[in-house]
């Protein structure tokens, strides 16, 4: 297990980060963390082991380092997954670690269905919002299998965004980039203003 801490921004107080459990593309993924002035972080469990009993312990530690490294804002953690990263973020979300996050990401996502059918997994993620992006034609992670999994967290009360993009597979991630880089941007910094805004009766 291991996790890279990437910002451009190494000697001013950062707000926020994105914890992303794919570590190949964080490359790509630094465009969002520049835009929205964010630490992003990429812990791996092998090559995509998110099944693996210890890929919540993997990123607690990332959590947990990141904290050491940068002066951050604990309320403005984002946690991400692409493909089988999916399944980290949908075990964790459901595990005691998920209560510490502000919002959830899937991209071309595997999810699992059972953590997130749990009733910790409703507890954290009431009124919380996700956001998953998919292909309409991906056939290695099917859009009917997507809206699935995209109910029942809805019935567990998390707030959904979905995009399924047309004509777009599995690797949406690079043959959509600047769609999905700008849409990704566009939804994290909506939901820091949320977070900022005063509540109105």
């Amino acid at each position: 297990m291991r996790s890279v801490l990437f910002g451009r921004w190494w000697s001013i107080r950062l707000p926020r980060f994105c914890l992303c459990p794919a570590s190949h593309f964080r490359g790509r993924l630094s465009r969002v963390a520049d835009e929205c002035e964010m630490v992003l972080i990429s812990p791996s469990c092998g090559m995509g082991n998110w099944d693996a009993p210890q890929c919540t312990r993997a990123v607690a530690a990332a959590l947990d380092d990141a904290a050491k490294s940068v002066s951050l804002d604990m309320n403005q953690v984002h946690l991400s997954g692409l493909s089988n990263g999916g399944l980290g973020v949908s075990r964790v979300a459901a595990s005691d670690l998920g209560k510490r996050f502000r919002s959830l990401i899937f991209l071309s996502g595997v999810c699992d269905e059972t953590a997130i059918s749990t009733r910790s997994f409703a507890g954290h993620w009431r009124d919380k919002p996700v956001l998953i992006i998919t292909g309409d034609a991906d056939d290695r992670v099917p859009l009917s299998y997507v809206k699935r999994y995209a109910s029942a967290m809805r019935s567990s009360g998390a707030r959904l965004d979905i995009s399924a993009y047309e004509g777009a597979d599995h690797f949406l991630f690079f043959s959509h980039r600047e769609r999905c880089l700008g849409q990704l941007s566009g939804w994290l910094k909506l939901q820091s203003d949320a977070l900022r805004s005063p509540q109105r009766d």
